[in-house]
């Protein structure tokens, strides 16, 4: 009987918005996972999510299993953290962790207390891939939990692998954490390979001649085939079965992501959103027609408040507001501008300095009934 095909989800790939590491778009890692039959590809570029948007578009025309991740750096270690989302909280965390990265640093910098992972590390997994430094395991274990903690290993037939890999043994089973298996891939193809050592060269400020040591000895950091996998890792299944655990408990989706805008600030007891804006704006009519509101201008007024309504964006109407309020109280120049200058009710409030009803624009151009999202308001500021 012929053995059955081994099943396998890649927990540690990248795409080249790791700048100079990564060699294939977004676009290619996804593409290549479904071609090869990946159960699931968890994308984690470096400090950040890049390329997540990219990679979830394509993931969803192709029903491939998308894992939304990011590789971050630690202070304190050359070993990387790779942290999966599990859930909508955890997407929540990683923002969070990423803020914290790359606050008060030069573009392009990161770098991540490990203490902040106790506080803000909910809804994530944490993956350590080789070579391993022993503390930030053990940190990580310690914040995150073992349950939601793994240790990874590669086998690039490099002569390095062997003691890595004995070394990541010896510390999952000190800190009683599972390994998975992974390719630590930075393309999607073998033939990707000679544009990887390029970018190899670039970020070391060498090149293609000199580099030697740098340069990777094969092609072997591709995004594997699970039938790959599946011989490479034949002493070990158990380290390709802990992938799909993992995929398993990773079930956010990027499509959850919904425009929501806080509103809280502007309310009083009892009141909606939508009460709320009627109330700021019938407060400012005075404000902005001394001598009385126009007939006209209260019928469109009672229009945009009713579509409002209907697309359920008051509190996008009210963060802007919010927005333009704080930056008038700072002395900070602003102005509305664009299609906006078609609304009453941005005139009113503020945003925007052109009146609706003197300039005869069409409101239409700014919000309809047929477009969902929420308009597009444009301020610009000093």
């Amino acid at each position: 009987m012929p053995s059955a095909v081994p099943t396998y989800a890649e927990l540690c790939a990248c795409s080249c918005f790791s700048f100079l590491r990564g060699a294939s778009q977004p676009e290619e890692m996804v593409g290549r996972a479904h071609a090869v039959g990946l159960q699931a590809l968890a994308l984690c570029d470096r400090n950040g999510l890049y390329g997540a948007a990219r990679a979830h578009v394509v993931a969803q025309r192709l029903q491939q299993k998308l894992i939304v991740g990011a590789e971050v750096t630690i202070n304190g270690t050359a070993s990387p953290l790779l942290l999966l989302v599990q859930t909508h909280e955890g997407y929540k965390s990683l923002c969070t962790l990423l803020t914290f990265a790359h606050e008060g640093r030069p573009k392009g910098e990161a770098l991540l207390d490990r203490g902040l992972l106790g506080s803000h590390g909910r809804g994530l997994i944490g993956v350590l891939p080789a070579p391993h430094d022993p503390v930030l395991c053990r940190d990580a274990t310690e914040m995150l939990g073992r349950d939601r903690t793994r240790l990874a290993v590669h086998r690039h037939l490099v002569p390095e692998q062997g003691a890595q890999e004995r070394a990541a043994v010896a510390i999952a089973g000190n800190l009683q954490v599972d390994i998975v298996a992974t390719g630590r891939p930075l393309y999607h193809h073998p033939s990707r390979k000679p544009v990887a050592d390029v970018l190899c060269c670039i970020r070391n400020k060498t090149t293609l001649d000199e580099a030697g040591p740098l340069l990777q000895p094969n092609s072997e950091a591709h995004l594997q085939a699970p039938e790959r996998m599946g011989k490479l890792f034949r002493d070990r299944p158990e380290w390709l079965q802990a992938t799909l655990e993992v995929a398993a408990a990773c079930t956010f989706s990027l499509a959850e992501l919904r425009y929501r805008f806080p509103a809280e600030y502007y309310l009083e007891p009892g009141e909606t959103s939508n009460d709320a804006l009627r109330r700021l704006v019938e407060a400012r009519l005075p404000w902005r027609y001394p001598q009385g509101t126009p007939s006209s201008v209260q019928a469109q007024i009672r229009k945009e408040l009713a579509l409002i309504q209907q697309l359920n964006v008051a509190p996008y109407f009210l963060s802007v507001f919010e927005i333009v309020e704080i930056a008038r109280e700072k002395r900070i120049l602003c102005q509305g501008r664009g299609s906006a200058a078609n609304s009453a009710v941005c005139f009113v409030l503020g945003i925007t300095a052109v009146d609706p009803a003197r300039s005869n624009l069409l409101f239409e151009r700014f919000m309809s009934a047929e477009r969902r999202d929420p308009p597009d308001i444009d301020v610009d500021f000093e």
